[in-house]
Order: C-alpha cells, then structure tokens, then sequence
C-alpha cells in the first residue's frame, strides 16, 4: 500500500481569477485593450467597444483551454523567452548561436 503524501498538492496551485493566474490575465486584458485602440485609431468609435470586448473574450477563452491542458503555460509562454535573450556584455553559446569567443 502506498503511504500518502505529505505535500499538500492543493496549495502548490497558482491563485487565479476568472480561471486564468494573473499574468495570463494581464496577457488577455493587453489583447483586449489592443482590439480597443486600433479602431480608436482608426477613428471607428462604433468598432470600439466590440472589439475590445471581443478581445478580451476571445483571448480570455484562448487562455482557459490552454491553461487547463497544461497548468505551465503561463510559464511556457512568459518565462522561457527570457531564457534565450542575450545579456549585455555576456557571450553565451545559446544567444550567439554557438559561436564561442
């Protein structure tokens, strides 16, 4: 018989709202604000509101499904770019495509 666990998985959770943890919230809140300015641009204050309102949505419901396969995306998708970026100043054999000086 297997002895149970002494870490509690319910706390290891990220806090989120509205099903998404708060950077990927911020991430769908951006696409909305996005889909809002560029018809203001465009000086089509009729589009305005929809779209944004379709942004949010849209991007909102993109998250969830992505979230729920996978609870690390929001790491995947924020955290791992900053992997790859070269440092100033730093060579690295990852940044500079292999070529060590």
């Amino acid at each position: 018989m297997k002895a149970a666990s002494l870490v509690q998985t319910h706390i290891q959770h990220e806090m989120t709202i509205a099903g998404l943890p708060l950077r990927l919230l911020f991430v769908s809140a951006t696409f909305g604000v996005s889909a809002l300015v560029i018809p203001l641009i465009a000086r089509s204050l009729a589009l305005a509101i929809p779209c944004g309102a379709i942004g949010i949505v849209g991007s909102w419901l993109f998250l969830v499904r992505r979230y729920r396969n996978d609870p690390f995306f929001d790491k995947q998708l924020l955290l791992a770019p900053r992997f790859w970026v070269k440092r100033k100043g730093k060579l690295s054999v990852l940044s500079a495509g292999g070529q060590s000086k």
